[in-house]
């Protein structure tokens, strides 16, 4: 195994610390005179190597332990937005609930508030997050649910309902 150097350990680190872990932006870090598609290249050749790949699944489990990251705060968190429902943030008088007073289960379904003000009247816009993106992560995450082509037309949305509503269990 070839030993490690300080590019391979800026382009590691580099790695880990992207956000959406970037093979070619790290690469370009550690090797800024390359091109792109040298880059990509040296960035491929690199993460190949046990030892590489090893170090950073080492350091991003340490970071997911540390932040408490487990299958179940995921799914439930993905629940939360998936089963939201509208009605949750609204008074009975029709006046939405402050954000201060929401339930966190109720909260963490929320994308976006904004207050605007018109002619004295207070006008409060709740955005959820995705529901059908939520819900489709579960049912991928439960088997229920394949990657398929996009499709168009009732029939292919009935189709696929029915394929669905199959494996759910009686």
């Amino acid at each position: 195994m070839a030993r490690w150097t300080p590019e391979l350990k800026v382009f590691a680190d580099s790695y880990i610390a992207d956000p959406w872990h970037d093979r070619v932006r790290a690469a370009l870090s550690a090797w800024p005179a390359l091109s792109i598609p040298e880059a990509r290249k040296r960035a491929n050749t690199a993460l190949n190597r046990t030892d590489v790949r090893a170090y950073c699944q080492g350091v991003l489990g340490e970071v997911l332990e540390v932040c408490e990251v487990t299958p179940e705060k995921t799914y439930g968190a993905i629940a939360k937005i998936a089963y939201g429902n509208p009605q949750d943030y609204i008074r009975e008088d029709g006046l939405p609930i402050p954000i201060q007073d929401l339930p966190a289960h109720v909260a963490a379904a929320i994308a976006e508030i904004e207050y605007t003000e018109l002619g004295g009247i207070r006008r409060t816009k709740i955005k959820s997050f995705n529901r059908l993106e939520a819900l489709k992560l579960l049912l991928q995450a439960q088997g229920l649910l394949q990657d398929r082509p996009a499709r168009t037309g009732a029939e292919d949305i009935t189709k696929t309902l029915q394929e669905i509503a199959d494996k759910l269990p009686v």
